[in-house]
């Protein structure tokens, strides 16, 4: 793995935890992925050039935008929030949310757009800190998983990964981070009939 591209991964686990999502979601060549919140594009331009994606990064910052346009002028940046994705429906195959769901004012809002946003099957794969107690600022495990499950995906693959969070905050913050939590969750968008399936079994 590039080490140089590693280090400017902006979230906990940076890119050895995308690469790591990317393997259990079954990215391959050709697949149409979006990264809500791409930052300064480090996680697109790793998946572009391993697995072959074809690439889109959405992010609210104009100045990032233009410094990735012309960094990696192979991925398609777009300027856009998160809360109102600027792309038609079922365009992607999976779509990257890392660290960026605890930021937003409206997660529910996000979640519903990143699943308006996947193709029927689609994977959502997503990142973020969790709190273990409930805290107005954040959500616990079980509310993000209850958000995800209650809004049109099925759980796939649920990881605790709060030693990468602890890392994190003590390489960039020389802080601790006690009382929170860092969780990967992979989903499928669930396709038509998956809910007649469900109440069958």
């Amino acid at each position: 793995m590039d080490r140089e591209l590693d280090g400017q991964s902006l979230h906990p686990g940076g890119l050895r935890l995308s690469d790591r999502a990317a393997r259990l979601s079954g990215l391959t060549g050709g697949m149409r992925v979006a990264d809500v919140g791409c930052g300064n594009g480090a996680t697109l331009r790793y998946l572009s050039a391993r697995y072959s994606i074809t690439g889109t990064g959405i992010d609210f910052s104009g100045e990032l935008i233009a410094r990735n346009r012309e960094a990696a002028p192979q991925i398609d940046f777009i300027c856009g929030d998160a809360v109102y994705l600027p792309v038609e429906e079922a365009r992607f195959d999976a779509v990257l949310c890392e660290c960026v769901l605890s930021e937003t004012s409206d997660r529910k809002q996000v979640i519903r757009w990143i699943n308006s946003a996947l193709r029927p099957g689609g994977k959502l794969i997503l990142s973020d800190i969790c709190s273990k107690k409930t805290v107005p600022e954040l959500l616990t495990t079980q509310e993000l998983t209850a958000l995800i499950s209650g809004s049109g995906f099925e759980i796939l693959i649920e990881e605790d990964h709060t030693p990468a969070l602890v890392t994190y905050a003590a390489e960039r913050f020389q802080s601790g981070c006690a009382g929170f939590g860092y969780l990967l969750v992979i989903a499928r968008k669930q396709e038509a009939g998956d809910s007649e399936i469900s109440k069958e079994r």
